[in-house]
């Protein structure tokens, strides 16, 4: 027997609740007043009567009376010549209103939520079925379905009091909720000292290198370093790697094996392998798109995919790399770049993660050999760097190429410590980067 369809649970008599709590509730309107839109009511007179005592509320910082609300039903009507039966439709939602008896608050807070994010759902598909058609039209459709999940979104929240919760700021920011941590770790110690622990949560983090010096093997290592932590992580790979590529270094680094033994399935890998699948405490998804055409439109669109699925909002996103997404209409790479990154930072913001990108340069070359790549090099990706809110480069000679050795240069740290130096050991058969030493030149002939 097929199962029996779920009918529409927001019926008039919700709605008018709803309404009554919104104008007779001072607290309730505070709370949810940009959750319930006017336009969310499915009659039109009950739209009208929220909208006007909503405006009532704004003007005069109380909720309206009855008579009060009558008066500006009057007032609106006149001035918007209204005719005479939907005057007196209204004014009858008015004492419905106020006959109506109060729900209780808590118990209804969550349902209003869920209320207003199914009526800006359906309001969306209408747009939705026309927007799809065209490839413009199709980032416009996902924002609209963002939005209407968004609703709602801090609700009842007033933000943080200081001076009242000044002694539980270091508890705040250790926050324990489930995938949450204030700071992703790198892995490499020197590093999260000068740094407090990591990149933090809603930061751009780039690296930057010259073709063949290790920056997507860095990123793969920012997402090992991350899942070791049990931070839920995402990684995007746009171009040269696929998913398979990357899943091989992924398990070359995290079991200590070669991606050699990753590929023969050597049975120590495999045995390291099944201990990581069976302890199952930790998260990675990794996802390939074409080069020049995804956009951050189609990765916002996937982690709410993750997220309705599976139940999981990412703690750290990698992308490898930008500069392969689908340029925006602009007067030049140099803008376009600059809003591909504005709108991975809404993306991260929104998610409330940390983000690791990667970033090709071109037309740079060492002087000597300590010099280190830094912003001021790199003229064709100012845009970018200065968008990100932290700047790494990865430098090699070739001396160090052939010893293992690399050093790691923090440019640019929007919240704390910049301009230090991170030797580096580096195993490109295992995917491994680690804290080292310098290249000791006393042993070179």
């Amino acid at each position: 027997m097929p199962a029996e369809k779920e009918t529409y649970g927001y019926s008039e008599e919700f709605q008018v609740s709803i309404a009554a709590l919104l104008l007779r509730e001072p607290t309730f309107i505070r709370d949810y007043g940009d959750v319930v839109d006017p336009t969310y009511f499915d009659h039109p007179s009950l739209t009208s009567l929220v909208r006007i005592g909503k405006d009532c509320f704004d003007k005069h910082g109380e909720v309206p009376s009855k008579s009060l609300l009558v008066e500006e039903v009057r007032d609106f009507c006149t001035s918007y010549r209204v005719p005479k039966d939907d005057i007196e439709d209204i004014l009858s939602k008015v004492d419905k209103v106020y006959k109506q008896k109060l729900l209780d608050t808590n118990a209804v807070r969550e349902r209003v939520v869920r209320f207003g994010q199914r009526q800006a759902m359906r309001q969306g598909l209408v747009q939705i079925a026309e927007l799809v058609e065209t490839d413009s039209g199709f980032d416009r459709a996902v924002d609209i379905i963002e939005g209407a999940l968004r609703v709602g979104y801090n609700a009842n929240e007033l933000g943080l009091s200081f001076i009242e919760s000044i002694t539980e700021i270091p508890k705040l920011a250790r926050r324990e909720d489930r995938g949450f941590v204030h700071k992703i770790p790198t892995g490499l110690k020197k590093f999260d000292d000068q740094t407090n622990g990591g990149i933090g949560r809603g930061e751009i983090w780039t690296v930057l290198g010259q073709s063949g010096q290790g920056k997507s093997q860095y990123l793969v290592n920012m997402g090992a370093a991350a899942v070791e932590h049990g931070i839920p992580t995402v990684h995007i790979t746009v171009g040269d790697l696929d998913e398979e590529d990357v899943g091989i270094r992924y398990a070359a680094n995290l079991t200590k094996c070669s991606a050699f033994d990753v590929i023969k399935e050597d049975p120590i890998f495999l045995r390291r392998a099944a201990k990581i699948k069976e302890a199952a405490e930790s998260y990675l998804r990794i996802k390939y798109y074409d080069p020049g055409f995804v956009t951050v439109a189609h990765i916002k669109a996937y982690l709410s995919k993750i997220y309705s699925v599976e139940g999981i909002r990412p703690g750290l996103l990698i992308l490898d790399y930008p500069d392969e997404f689908k340029k925006p209409k602009s007067n030049s790479d140099y803008e376009a770049m600059g809003e591909i990154y504005s709108q991975i930072k809404a993306l991260i913001n929104q998610y409330n993660c940390a983000c690791w990108t990667a970033s090709q340069v071109h037309r740079w070359f060492p002087r000597h050999k300590n010099d280190v790549l830094t912003r001021n090099n790199i003229a064709d990706s100012a845009k970018k760097v200065h968008k990100a809110d932290g700047l790494v480069s990865i430098n090699q000679t070739w001396d160090e190429a052939n010893a293992g050795k690399a050093r790691l240069w923090c440019d640019k740290n929007r919240r704390g410590s910049q301009f230090f130096l991170v030797p580096l050991d580096v195993d490109w058969g295992s995917s491994m980067i680690k804290e080292g030493s310098l290249l000791d030149d006393s042993k070179e002939d």
